[in-house]
């Protein structure tokens, strides 16, 4: 039931991202942006944040060597 640490940062990065993503694409709902921006700012905000999540997993690693 309780997560560590390492999990629990890891898990709140994770669902940050993804609701940084979806207050994203409900901006760009009220923004007038043509169709192929949209689709580059939501990709954007993906890579950015499986990015995040490969560099807390790097970090994860080091730390438990």
């Amino acid at each position: 039931m309780f997560q560590s640490n390492k999990e629990l940062k890891r898990d709140a990065f994770f669902y940050a991202g993804v609701g940084i993503v979806l207050v994203a694409i409900c901006i760009l709902e009220v923004v007038p942006l043509s169709s192929e921006w949209e689709f580059f700012l939501i990709f954007l905000g993906l890579a950015i944040l499986f990015y995040l999540k490969f560099v807390m997993r790097i970090e994860e690693d080091q730390t438990s060597l």
